[in-house]
C-alpha cells in the first residue's frame, strides 16, 4: 500500500514488514469523524490481506493523544438512536485485523498488531 501522504486524515508508512497507520487529526485529538470510519475499515482490510506484513501499528499524530473517540462535531447530523441500527462502518474497521486472532497489544500510544 502506497504512503498516502501526511495531508490525509488517515495514512499509511511503510518499513519493510511494518506498517504503521496514523491518525492524522491533532487539531481535534486524532477524534474519528465518519469518514476516517470507513478510510480505516478499507486500509485494515488491505494490509491484512498483504502476507509480506508481519506488524502493523496504530498511532495518533500530534504527540497529545492517540484518538480522542469519535468526533462530536458530527453527532447532530449522524449519530444513531438507541432504536436504530448502528453504522456498518465502524465495527469492520478493526475487527478486520482484531477478529483474525493475531496477538495484539495497546497502549497510551497506540496499538500494535503482530502476526
Amino acid at each position: 500500500m502506497p504512503d498516502t501522504g501526511k495531508t490525509e486524515s488517515i495514512y499509511v508508512e511503510r518499513d519493510g514488514m511494518i506498517a504503521t497507520v496514523v491518525l492524522n487529526r491533532p487539531e481535534r485529538r486524532n477524534a474519528f469523524d465518519l469518514a476516517m470510519w470507513v478510510r480505516l475499515g478499507e486500509i485494515m482490510r488491505t494490509l491484512n490481506d498483504d502476507e509480506s506484513l508481519r506488524c502493523i501499528v496504530l498511532r495518533g499524530a500530534g504527540g497529545k493523544a492517540f484518538a480522542a473517540g469519535a468526533d462530536i462535531a458530527e453527532f447532530e447530523a449522524l449519530r444513531f438512536s438507541a432504536s436504530s441500527r448502528p453504522p456498518p462502518t465502524q465495527a469492520p474497521s478493526i475487527s478486520a485485523r482484531v477478529g483474525c486472532g493475531e496477538r495484539s497489544m495497546a497502549s497510551k500510544a497506540g496499538c500494535i498488531w503482530l502476526a
